[in-house]
């Protein structure tokens, strides 16, 4: 269960925080369940499921432990596919 991103024109941010929500429901968990397993406050933890505040490689290990999941449940490979065409079109340029 996972969003193509490019399909949306969503950030890789944006993707993951709609994962995390479509997984947090999923498993019955609330926002705040998975705040204090971060270490965070609610409103950080909002921030980042609308892709407003980036998630990092230990947000994302540690939210995909919560929700007991593969990270790749929450980044999905079209994320790393999209970076990998806007690098080859600057490497064109």
């Amino acid at each position: 269960m996972s969003i193509a991103a490019e399909e949306l024109n969503l950030t890789s941010d944006e993707a993951v925080g709609i994962n995390v929500i479509l997984w947090l429901r999923r498993r019955g968990k609330q926002q705040m369940e998975l705040a204090n397993w971060l270490g965070l406050n609610k409103a950080s933890v909002s921030r980042k499921t609308l892709g407003k505040t980036p998630w990092s490689v230990q947000d994302l290990v540690s939210t995909a432990a919560f929700l007991d999941v593969p990270i790749s449940a929450l980044l999905p490979d079209s994320v790393v596919e999209e970076e990998q065409k806007k690098k080859a079109r600057t490497s064109e340029g």
